[in-house]
């Protein structure tokens, strides 16, 4: 891991599990940056530039070419189409087995998932580390902290979240109805 962090820029929000874990344990966060901003946007396009150097130093250390950054404009949705949430984004995931720093832009903690929904804004405080997995290596991003800019705006594509196998399920009611039958009642 690298002792180095930096603070990314804006990025929509996609994929977030940062007050909760994930069922792997991790908390995690998929970050699209906006291609158009970045071209357009010195500040901005300066943050996403020290990211990508903080990243391609440790790849270059490391002797490895796999990153953390993806075209958008290559996602497609389940049905083999352009996904229009990623198109014009550069996408990367950041996560942590750490539960993260959570807060708005007033610095004040976040503590309910419905304050911090796919599709809003945020920035995060990022570090890059080296990984191996079967004789396959790369570098990946860390997260220790995350800030909620702003809400979606007005004409961006709606970011799903991802739903739970217990979203399915019913809450069971204690009470239930008493009913008696037979085994022959259940058979027939």
């Amino acid at each position: 891991m690298s002792n180095e962090s930096v603070m990314t820029g804006e990025f929509r929000v996609s994929y977030p599990n940062v007050l909760k874990p994930n069922d792997d344990g991790k908390y995690t966060v998929s970050m699209l940056f906006d291609k158009k901003k970045l071209k357009s946007n010195k500040a901005e396009l300066a943050k996403y530039n020290e990211l990508k150097a903080m990243v391609n130093k440790l790849l270059e250390k490391n002797e490895c070419e796999q990153g953390p950054f993806r075209d958008g404009d290559e996602r497609t949705t389940k049905d083999g189409k352009p996904d229009p949430v990623y198109a014009g984004k550069i996408y990367a995931e950041a996560k942590t087995q750490f539960e993260p720093e959570v807060f708005d832009r007033n610095r004040q903690d976040i503590i309910s998932e419905k304050d911090f929904e796919p599709g809003c804004y945020a920035r995060a405080r990022v570090h890059a580390y080296h990984w191996t997995f079967k004789n396959k290596e790369g570098v990946a991003l860390g997260f220790d902290a995350i800030q909620k800019l702003h809400e979606a705006l007005p004409g961006d594509p709606k970011i799903e979240s991802r739903s739970s196998a217990k979203d399915s399920f019913d809450e069971l009611d204690d009470a239930g109805d008493d009913v008696s039958s037979s085994d022959d009642d259940l058979l027939a």
